[in-house]
């Protein structure tokens, strides 16, 4: 997570270990819409209750949902007259989300006022496992008869047939013109066995001061490719079955 490491260092403490701040992984995410002319109403029904699980090997994990109103303005890129028409539309259209299991690291600081800063650098590989994924999900959109398919990235046309595909998959897109979103924080005071490679050690208490405990996302060690939350509590209740021990 990204406020752990700023509290120990505005603490000033676990400052011997290189490690704290570092290793930021945050399974960059995105989501692709599709313009249908039949009515999807994709608000109605259980979010996230469909998924593509055959590329999660490869680090990509593909998950229904769809977003609010308001957060479906910010996420299509279009302007003017073309963003008011696909609002008058909005029942018709479909959004898939993508994730990838990223190698890419970042790093949280001290920024002015003491406010977390934070820095992410993307590895090729990364930017691969993204362009697949939208890609992906442009093939489903297709085999299931969309009109247009939006892939969330800024200046690239609205995508109908296969031609506008294999157009898409020689494009070689920068990050910056991605519009992509991250929801889990994980690495910046991981756990591991010495102060070289971590913060905590494996019994989730910090390296150096005894009786200090770190137990959410940012003491996961690795990316995990799917969604933390069971991870988390069981990191949780591991921890808490060692301090049980040591204290009766």
């Amino acid at each position: 997570m990204r406020i752990s490491p700023l509290l120990l260092m505005r603490s000033r403490l676990c400052r011997k270990s290189r490690m704290l701040g570092r290793n930021l992984s945050v399974h960059p995410a995105s989501a692709v819409f599709a313009l249908f002319d039949e009515e999807i109403r994709g608000w109605d029904g259980i979010p996230q209750s469909y998924s593509i699980t055959e590329f999660m090997k490869e680090g990509i994990v593909l998950e229904g949902g769809f977003p609010r109103l308001e957060f479906a303005t910010m996420m299509l890129p279009l302007q003017g007259r073309q963003f008011m028409d696909m609002m008058d539309q909005f029942e018709h259209l479909a959004a898939f989300g993508l994730a990838i299991k990223d190698d890419s690291r970042g790093r949280v600081f001290r920024g002015p006022g003491s406010h977390p800063l934070m820095t992410y650098n993307f590895t090729p590989s990364d930017l691969q496992k993204v362009q697949k994924a939208r890609e992906i999900l442009c093939r489903v959109y297709l085999a299931a008869g969309a009109r247009k398919i939006y892939t969330g990235i800024t200046g690239v046309p609205a995508i109908e047939d296969e031609l506008g595909l294999a157009r898409f998959r020689q494009m070689k897109i920068p990050p910056r013109k991605m519009e992509l979103i991250a929801f889990h924080p994980l690495g910046t005071a991981r756990i591991g066995n010495s102060l070289e490679d971590s913060v905590c050690t494996t019994d989730h208490e910090t390296h150096e001061i005894p009786g200090l405990y770190v137990v959410d996302g940012s003491s996961v060690p690795s990316s995990l490719g799917v969604n933390p939350q069971v991870t988390i509590m069981t990191l949780a209740t591991r921890a808490a079955d060692r301090i049980a021990e040591r204290i009766s």
